[in-house]
């Protein structure tokens, strides 16, 4: 692939990586299977606060909520 082609396909999985947490709150938010799960729990923080995360931090952020880097 050319570097364009490579650069394409890495913006489109960004921006698809970026969408998640919304989708997946907003899917499974009455799940009750999903109650008390820290990392469901932090798909939704994510989700509402995206907007005030920077975009390189927020999969940080999300990793950091969930307890995945302590």
């Amino acid at each position: 692939m050319s570097s364009e082609e490579k650069k394409s396909i890495r913006s489109e999985i960004k921006d698809l990586d970026g969408r998640f947490p919304e989708h997946f709150a907003q899917q499974y938010k009455d799940d009750p299977k999903f109650i008390g799960c820290p990392y469901h729990a932090a798909l939704e923080a994510a989700a509402s606060s995206k907007k005030s995360n920077s975009e390189d931090n927020f999969v940080d952020e999300l990793e950091k909520k969930a307890g995945a880097l302590d």
